[in-house]
């Protein structure tokens, strides 16, 4: 995650996202804790069509929203995508 910038990474389960994880959380455990004791479990999910004012409005009560479009999740969008 750091290599790549990446401050949060979606979650998956049986191809279905499921949340996200911070890279903050995972440096709170260990090898063997499962990623979903940490992962954030309720993630807003927004179509990619969704207007920037909008999405500022959504991000003041949420870390992250998590892009969707053509049917499955493209990204995630934070405060920091923003500036």
């Amino acid at each position: 995650m750091k290599d790549n910038d990446f401050s949060q990474l979606p979650v998956k389960r049986k191809g279905n996202f499921v949340g996200i994880v911070l890279s903050k959380d995972i440096g709170l455990i260990d090898d063997e804790t499962p990623i979903e004791k940490v992962m954030k479990h309720s993630v807003p999910t927004i179509p990619a069509q969704t207007p920037r004012s909008a999405v500022a409005e959504l991000l003041k009560t949420n870390n992250a929203a998590l892009v969707k479009e053509e049917g499955g999740i493209q990204g995630i969008i934070t405060p920091a995508d923003l500036l």
